[in-house]
């Protein structure tokens, strides 16, 4: 394994640095070993229920940018999700 990709959004939860600090613990002995983790920080987007409109606020401003709102719904940005898992394959292996 060479290299595992996550996407951790800023409204998820998890501290990127402290699950980076993390894995490098939990690896030690695992296929994972030699592994690099790759953590990808997305943006919040919101829907308004009021004017249907979908802005990226602040994660602690959650208004709609169009008519200030606050009758919002998360479109983006309270996910913890693995994107990608590269694994280097041998020639004999193939």
């Amino acid at each position: 394994m060479e290299r595992i990709v996550i996407e951790v959004g800023p409204l998820s939860g998890v501290e990127p640095a402290l699950l980076d600090r993390a894995f490098t613990v939990v690896r030690a002995g695992s296929c994972a070993a030699h592994a690099v983790l790759s953590i990808e920080t997305p943006g919040v987007r919101i829907r308004c229920l009021t004017c249907d409109a979908e802005s990226q606020p602040a994660p602690n401003r959650l208004i709609c940018g169009l008519c200030g709102g606050y009758r919002t719904r998360i479109v983006a940005g309270d996910e913890l999700r693995l994107r990608r898992v590269e694994l280097n394959v041998s020639a004999a292996a193939a």
